[in-house]
């Protein structure tokens, strides 16, 4: 299947990638981010099986 994004001037919409971990962590996982409940989600969302 072809990848499919949605892309405007300041966003781009499209499929999650492995690559797309990483950085997904370390934004979520920022003291100025939205807190503990969501590290706890990213860590379980990023260890869960697929």
């Amino acid at each position: 299947m072809a990848d499919v994004a949605l892309e405007t001037e300041r966003l781009i919409l499209r499929a999650w990638r492995d690559a797309d971990a990483a950085p997904f962590q370390a934004i979520c996982t920022d003291p100025l981010s939205e807190g503990e409940p969501l590290r706890a989600h990213v860590t379980y969302s990023l260890n869960r099986p697929n």
